[in-house]
């Protein structure tokens, strides 16, 4: 028998992402059979399930209604997250209840933030008005749940750094790091606190991430993304925008050592050492980009897009004050929202007729085109 539980949990509008785990659970040892004749398949399902894990749950000392309820897929999510963050339900079930043994070092796959979660642990801060607030205690949730989810896939911190309030810091991304050596996507945008030793740990820890966005993240410097590169050859999709200490070195190493990149966000405004040459060399490192973002690189004169390229993507070259050209290949059949916004100096483009849709404000703000190109939609 095995027990599927998908959850996205209860959040508040606009954070967090859920979690999906699948435990397979042992049958239950000789008893009598499980009688579900007559009843909807959904029903039938419950009543196993239930019964299964009251069968599993005798040597744990745990309530039984507790385990009911969590075994209820429409509540697991958020009880099963509630549950880990207080450490009960593990500390006293981990060493007897096969279902926790399993899951929690073998099935876990994905876990999210959400900072309007209840059941997080909780600790005293004084905001920047003087006024004492209980914020969610990351370090102390992650030290609890990290080592227990060794195969997690998956982790997204990036609600939780919004303004500042809760404490995303280093610690908390080398407890990961040093615990969750299958990661493979990691979001810790907009966390400010974090430095060039939590982009380390990753490099060191994860060498198996193929996705990364480190949006925001404006402590962290060329050193630590260079090395990151050198570690973790998989890198897929990598986004560095508005990290304010990166220069064009980041692109020179991302050239060096990111062949298999698909999809690279990165600049800021006031960003003048990113050159022509720096990004001709950028595509030719990386042969199979799809999607490439450059915003605010004001000293871009000219860029010929590859054959690779697919889309230009929502404000790709916004803010590239000096670009006066582009050449656009016929692979792309997109143009997003401000792709080209206040580009000041372009003066030259021709969309291909591979493009069905090029968004209204593509084009915003580019007051020396003559003749911009009209939207379109598919």
């Amino acid at each position: 028998m095995s027990f599927s539980f998908s959850s996205s949990g209860s959040t508040a509008p606009g954070e967090g992402r859920g979690f999906n785990f699948t435990v397979p659970g042992p049958p239950s040892p000789g008893d009598a059979p499980i009688f579900t004749f007559g009843l909807d398949p959904e029903t039938a399902r419950r009543v196993e399930t239930n019964i299964a894990l009251r069968t599993q749950l005798d040597a744990t000392g745990i309530a039984f209604p507790v385990f009911q309820r969590f075994g209820d897929p429409e509540f697991a999510g958020e009880q099963a997250f509630s549950y880990l963050a207080h450490n009960d339900l593990l500390m006293s079930a981990a060493s007897t209840c096969v279902i926790f043994r399993q899951w929690s070092a073998h099935y876990v796959r994905a876990y999210a933030f959400n900072r309007g979660r209840t059941g997080m642990p909780r600790r005293m801060t004084v905001d920047w008005r003087g006024h004492h607030q209980e914020i969610a205690d990351v370090p102390m949730m992650m030290a609890r749940i990290a080592p227990r989810f060794t195969n997690l896939r998956t982790v997204c911190l990036n609600k939780a750094g919004s303004g500042g309030w809760v404490d995303i810091d280093d610690a908390v991304v080398v407890t990961l790091a040093r615990n969750c050596a299958a990661l493979t996507d990691v979001d810790v945008s907009r966390c400010e606190k974090l430095t060039d030793t939590s982009i380390m740990a990753l490099a060191n820890g994860c060498v198996h991430v193929r996705r990364l966005n480190l949006l925001l993240c404006k402590k962290i410097t060329d050193a630590s993304v260079t090395y990151l590169t050198t570690q973790c050859s998989e890198l897929t999709d990598l986004d560095v925008r508005f990290c304010r200490k990166l220069t064009v070195a980041t692109l020179t190493a991302i050239s060096r050592n990111c062949s298999g990149l698909l999809v690279f966000c990165f600049g800021y405004f006031g960003c003048a050492s990113v050159t022509d040459e720096s990004v001709s060399t950028l595509f030719a490192g990386c042969p199979k980009l799809t999607s490439i973002q450059l915003d605010g690189c004001a000293s871009l004169t000219k860029v010929v897009l590859p054959d690779s390229i697919a889309e230009i993507r929502e404000q790709a070259f916004n803010g590239c004050s000096s670009l006066a050209s582009i050449t656009v290949p016929d692979s792309v059949t997109s143009i997003g929202n401000c792709a080209f916004a206040s580009c000041s100096s372009l003066t030259s483009i021709t969309v291909p007729d591979s493009v069905t849709s090029i968004h209204r404000n593509a084009f915003w703000g580019c007051r020396s085109l003559t003749n911009p190109p009209q939207p379109r939609s598919r």
